[in-house]
């Protein structure tokens, strides 16, 4: 049989094979301009001088991945006002450098650092000046992470992967310019259609299935993130119904585990103590704006299971963060307002609960609790909700109270605790 044997020069395979090796830095944005960069969901606004986003999920993403060895990113932006933003930078999806917090620190957090849970690595007011354009560099040497903000040097880490991943930018909750961007070292480009939103660097995650068993106690997973459409669930209840069926609510974070943006309300529901569990069901979904905050509560003398549960436009976080308007409208309220469901429609309780300073209510966590009640007018079913609350830099935890839950407009102010 006769064969045909291809051949190519070694050094053409190299070629074909091997990741492009920078140099030279790669610019993404170069004096205000997209020059290798992919602007999510749409066009970020050119201004002449900086690449402007405003509106919350927009992400701008260089069209590399970065590989092993020492790495070099530089950002040049402004954040145009301190409001407990978030805007920073998105390491591989799902690792974050904030710049502005809510209690006012540059932080940062996700798999590639020490702690699940944010770290402070610099006082923001101590940094930054709002609208003032300042440098951020994250440097990769030796397997250390060294962040910079104006040369002066923040933390070090050691980083736990071979490999960097993507890099990007992110509104938040912010109105952000982007002067110049760009990162230097070992790249690739990215594949058409790449999903920023997923890690494209393996870490080690717990195996939860190694966890000593307690003793007569079965462990079953009843939301799994990216698991049925979602990115993340949070903000779990859990309540047991007259019947004896386990109810169990969260929020269903449709792109991210972003506290705002697409956020729908879900229940998943158990007959035999636990153990195994239906398929989800959206309560409420209202397109790309945010559900959550599940506080349910039972009326112990009718059964009846009542929802409440918070709204707000999930386009711009900031509406959470100003004045409210004296009343919300129901779910097309223009503000975070507790709501309550008893299977129909919901129906706005913010005129009874929400103090006219305050710029933020919600609902929860955990199920409300309840009691019944004998008055002159006969036995009533009455519950308490935990609700925090936000004025100004005031934060306090409240309670909910409501005399009649067949009666929600009798809910009202109880004690409150800082």
């Amino acid at each position: 049989m006769h064969k045909t044997r291809i051949t190519l020069p070694l050094f053409y395979l190299l070629t074909l094979c091997a990741p492009l090796f920078a140099a030279e830095p790669v610019a993404f944005v170069e004096q205000g301009k997209p020059v290798n960069v992919i602007q999510q969901p749409g066009p970020w606004k050119a201004t002449g001088d900086g690449l402007v986003g405003e509106k919350m999920g927009q992400f701008l993403f260089g069209n590399v991945k970065l590989l092993e060895g020492d790495i070099t990113v530089r950002l040049n932006m402004s954040i145009e006002q301190f409001d407990g933003t978030a805007a920073g930078l998105v390491l591989d999806g799902d690792n974050y450098i904030g710049f502005d917090s809510r209690n006012g620190s540059i932080f940062v957090q996700g798999p590639r650092f020490p702690s699940d849970s944010s770290i402070k690595i610099g006082n923001r007011d101590d940094l930054l000046r709002p609208g003032e354009p300042f440098e951020f560099v994250l440097e990769r040497t030796n397997g250390t992470l060294n962040l910079y903000i104006d040369g002066k040097l923040l933390r070090q880490f050691d980083d736990p992967a071979k490999q960097f991943g993507t890099v990007g930018v992110r509104t938040h909750r912010a109105k952000i310019a982007v002067y110049n961007f760009s990162a230097e070292g070992n790249v690739e480009p990215l594949p058409d259609g790449f999903a920023f939103d997923r890690p494209s660097v393996a870490f080690v995650k717990p195996d939860l299935t190694s966890l000593k068993p307690v003793p007569g106690v079965e462990t079953v997973v009843v939301f799994d993130s990216e698991v049925d459409g979602y990115n993340t669930y949070r903000i779990p209840a859990v309540i047991k119904t007259q019947a004896g069926t386990l109810l169990a609510f969260c929020e269903g974070r449709k792109n991210s585990r972003s506290d705002t943006g697409d956020i729908d309300l879900l229940v998943k529901r158990s007959d035999d103590d636990g153990r195994t569990w239906s398929t989800h069901t959206v309560i409420w979904d209202d397109g790309e704006n945010t559900c959550g905050n599940p506080c349910p509560v039972i009326d112990r003398n009718t059964g009846d299971i009542i929802l409440t549960m918070t709204r707000n436009p999930g386009s711009n976080m900031s509406v959470r963060y100003r004045p409210a308007p004296p009343r919300q409208a129901g779910p097309s309220g223009s503000a975070a307002a507790p709501m309550t469901q008893t299977g129909s429609e919901p129906s706005s309780i913010s005129e009874q609960t929400k103090a006219p300073d305050c710029r933020w209510y919600a609902t929860g966590p955990a199920p409300a609790s309840s009691r019944t009640a004998n008055t002159r007018a006969g036995s009533s079913s009455r519950a308490i909700t935990p609700s925090p609350s936000r004025s100004g830099t005031d934060r306090k935890n409240h309670q909910r109270f409501a005399r009649d839950l067949q009666r929600r407009r009798r809910m009202a102010p109880g004690p409150t605790a800082r």
